[in-house]
């Protein structure tokens, strides 16, 4: 089946060159841009079927890396959160324990500041 339909392109061929033996020269010079014409368009057409690949395989990619970003966004900021509960608890848990020893230290820190600020303002 194959040899069949090489020979009948040869023959097409050798038919068209027959066809082109016996035309004027403006015929020749009319059928010669059909073929650049058809070439040209056959280029552009192939073209335009690899830029079609190769965006759509960028956009499969980029969707890819979107999806992966997604989720390790997701599960950074569920470790995040888990991170905070855990020092939260246990900073009141620390405070429970030894409540004045805290409140101790965040007057002396209050004093501190409101000397500070205090002997500013008087400058």
């Amino acid at each position: 089946m194959k040899a069949t339909t090489e020979s009948t392109k040869k023959s097409a061929s050798r038919a068209k060159a027959v066809q082109m033996n016996g035309a004027t020269p403006s015929e020749k010079v009319a059928k010669a841009m059909n073929l650049m014409t058809d070439a040209k368009n056959q280029k552009i057409e192939q073209t335009k079927s690899q830029i079609d690949e190769t965006y759509q395989s960028t956009l499969e990619r980029a969707q890819s890396l979107l999806d992966d970003a997604k989720s390790k966004m997701s599960e950074s900021q569920e470790r995040l959160a888990e991170g905070y509960e855990r020092a939260k608890d246990s900073t009141e848990e620390k405070i429970k324990e030894q409540p004045f020893r805290y409140l101790l230290g965040a007057g002396v820190i209050g004093m501190i500041l409101g000397f500070l600020f205090s002997s500013r303002s008087r400058r």
